[in-house]
């Protein structure tokens, strides 16, 4: 008698239909017969067929027609929704509402500096008003809904939407590779402009090309920048990424909360640097609640497994008694006293040249009117301290220090803004002079505190501006606390705060 054998039948099953699947890729891939240098690394999307991702008529044999409706690069923003959108819309949709591609806070920030009304448009959206073209020319390269048009080296690659972060190698020949293990140089081409958090991340302080004589231990960027090799920070000595710390919902907004995309980042110190016996397991975050899977907590210990090495570090545990002063500096930011140095740029001049041409990152092209800056005392230091929104001292380093000039404008606009960093070159903490005796500490610039009987004095050594205040200064002795930030409600230390902070009984010498 015959026997049955429904495992067997099973397996034939399942066999017959991915021999289907894979033949109809194969079938669909007639692309590779001209591409075959691409044909290296294809296998990766063997259950795909090239037109899944790059539309395109597989089936013509001209090239005109099998490129009708192509996309060289499917990811960009511009055919996100039929490219990667197929398999992820939850991810496409939600990037698309992100700061990162918005440029939101940007728009919003450069249009109240140049007394532009502001129609909330997003950076898709800009005019041709005096802060619209300087966006346009100078600023809009580095969004997500940036159409990619050609892989370059990470100094100059940004834009292209998914691909943004998740291109990863690139061969000389064979098919592009797609990656979730994101690698810093993705961060780099936007990041280590504006702030230049990847540049001090890694320990390269920017500098001025008439300062090389006194810079020390110099490095040169392949877009032709000027570094010089400082400290960097803790965690980049650990071997961490970039995606260590950020995580994919602070970088994608899979958030409902306008309020909350548009914080932008998920992460704090105090997700990780908590004191081991007050948690155990794994770690979510404290803004949008997000489970830290590579962070695990015991009684005795926190470790962080590395996520493209998957190596185990230690994080440090937070104690009280490393912090004797806790009560007394409850309203100081970890990076208040944890910042090494941050970038320091007190002077920059910018006008606009009608009779020049610039690219329109916008347009795609050179259009009329060209943005000249020239800028000076580019300097890596220990920032000031002011206090942001949530009434938290913090670094600030100069936002917008700047005379502008266009023709539109009666007379040149002058600003003098700072803006409060987060300067990712974390490290052991100043010393209790650096702030308490510093009047660079306290926004002051350089000068010379005295205690009188009547009260402190302070004398500035700095060159004061047009304004009345010293050009490394971002208030004035007599006017504490009346300092302009680029984000509102934000400001630096005032009397009060000031003198509580000379008083505190530290010695200085």
């Amino acid at each position: 008698m015959r026997q049955h054998h429904p495992e067997l039948k099973l397996l034939l099953v399942l066999l017959l239909i991915l021999t289907t699947i894979v033949s109809a890729a194969d079938n669909q891939n007639q692309c590779i017969q001209c591409h075959q240098d691409k044909s290296v690394g294809q296998q990766a999307f063997h259950s795909f067929s090239c037109v899944t991702c790059h539309a395109g008529n597989y089936q013509a044999e001209q090239k005109e027609a099998a490129h009708q409706g192509l996309q060289a690069y499917p990811g960009n923003l511009s055919n996100v929704e039929q490219s990667c959108g197929q398999c992820h819309s939850g991810h496409t949709k939600a990037i698309q509402q992100h700061l990162m591609t918005t440029a939101r806070g940007m728009v919003e920030t450069t249009r109240h500096v140049l007394n532009d009304p502001d129609d909330g448009a997003d950076i898709a959206g800009l005019g041709h008003s005096v802060s619209d073209s300087l966006l346009r020319k100078l600023c809009a390269g580095c969004h997500l809904g940036r159409d990619k048009k050609t892989h370059s080296h990470s100094t100059l690659n940004r834009g292209g939407g998914c691909l943004a972060c998740h291109l990863g190698d690139y061969p000389e020949t064979g098919h592009v590779q797609l990656t979730q293990n994101i690698s810093d140089a993705r961060c780099f081409g936007c990041h280590s402009r504006s702030a230049r958090i990847s540049l001090n991340y890694a320990g390269l302080a920017e500098f001025d090309v008439d300062e090389q004589a006194n810079i020390p231990h110099q490095a040169r960027l392949p877009d032709g920048r000027l570094v010089q090799i400082r400290e960097s920070d803790v965690h980049h000595q650990a071997g961490m990424s970039c995606v260590d710390c950020h995580t994919g919902q602070g970088l994608m907004g899979f958030s409902s909360s306008k309020q909350e995309i548009s914080k932008g980042v998920d992460i704090q110190c105090i997700d990780c640097h908590v004191p081991a016996a007050d948690k155990e397991g794994t770690i979510q975050t404290q803004r949008f609640q997000t489970t830290l899977d590579h962070v695990t907590v015991s009684a005795t210990d926190i470790k962080l497994r590395l996520k493209k090495s998957g190596v185990e570090v230690n994080v440090p545990v937070y104690s009280r008694q490393s912090h004797p002063l806790s009560a007394e500096h409850a309203r100081l930011d970890c990076d208040a006293c944890h910042t090494q140095w941050a970038p320091l740029c007190y002077g920059c001049h910018t006008r606009y040249d009608e009779k020049d041409v610039q690219y329109d990152y916008l347009e795609g092209h050179l259009t009329p009117g060209r943005w000249k800056e020239s800028r000076w005392l580019t300097l890596s230091d220990l920032p000031p301290l002011g206090v942001d929104t949530d009434n938290r001292i913090r670094p600030f380093v100069p936002g917008m220090i700047f005379t502008l000039e266009h023709p539109d404008l009666d007379v040149p606009l002058s600003r003098r803004l700072f803006a409060p960093m987060a300067p990712h070159t974390t490290g052991p903490s100043r010393t209790c002079q650096s702030c308490h005796c510093n009047s660079s500490a306290l926004g002051l610039g350089s000068g010379k505190l005295t205690r009188q009987a009547s009260g402190w004095s302070f004398d500035s050594t700095s060159a004061k501006k047009a304004d009345g205040i010293a050009e490394d200064a971002w208030q004035h002795w007599d006017s504490l606390g009346t300092g302009s930030s680029t984000q509102l409600g934000a400001r630096p230390l005032n009397s009060d705060e000031i003198q509580r902070i000379l008083n505190a009984g530290v010695e200085c010498r």
